[in-house]
């Protein structure tokens, strides 16, 4: 009796362990499945955001935004038509909390001059808040966009074509938009966009710096 029951007890073995191995593979296989589609949703989510910003964007007087494929733009400044300067850079390099908005007057601009943060200025002064600047930062401030700039605006002569090309490093850049609306709007999409490439929040930044961007 116990040598006719050896064989049944090892097929049985044998088809419990085939019956684990299928499952284990459906299980990997339906893992990977999640993971790629999840990938290639955040792809095309990428995608379609950053042509987004690129349609609605542009054209705009004094800047531009130009898409390098992936994860990488790059924001170019012109003084009358004249171009001034190129930041390229990668959006996995950018924090995503320090995207910060700024509302203002075009008219009246200077930096110590009243401000539409303040309302009783927008009052006294009769500001016209229809501008708008979203700048940002990189992730624990690392200098790793690359600033070319091809000419400047001097304060005498207008713009000035540098003889050379000077080409550094920083880790702050921005978009002037004269739509406070679409700035909301572009300042979501731009925040989404640097979330979908992974990038990360900075360990510190200025209190100043923290994010104005409703979801």
């Amino acid at each position: 009796m116990m040598g006719s029951d050896g064989p049944q007890w090892v097929k049985a073995s044998v088809k419990n362990w085939r019956r684990f191995v299928l499952w284990v593979g459906l299980i990997v296989v339906c893992v990977a499945t999640i993971i790629i589609v999840r990938s290639v949703q955040r792809h095309r989510d990428l995608a379609e955001t950053l042509l987004w910003m690129d349609k609605t964007y542009n054209p705009h007087d004094g800047m531009s935004l130009v898409r390098l494929g992936g994860c990488k733009i790059a924001i170019k400044e012109f003084w009358d038509d004249h171009p001034v300067a190129t930041y390229t850079l990668s959006l996995c390099d950018i924090d995503p909390v320090s995207i910060h908005l700024t509302i203002f007057d075009a008219r009246n601009s200077v930096a110590a001059g009243p401000t539409c943060a303040d309302p009783e200025s927008v009052t006294i002064y009769h500001l016209n808040c229809d501008s708008a600047g979203i700048d940002f930062l990189t992730t624990d401030g690392a200098p790793v966009i690359t600033m070319e700039e091809i000419g400047i605006n001097d304060e005498e002569f207008g713009w000035v074509m540098l003889p050379e090309k000077r080409t550094s490093k920083t880790n702050r850049v921005g978009l002037v938009v004269d739509d406070v609306a679409y700035a909301q709007r572009l300042a979501k999409a731009l925040k989404r966009a640097v979330e979908l490439c992974g990038g990360k929040p900075s360990n510190f930044w200025p209190p100043h710096w923290k994010s104005q961007i409703t979801d």
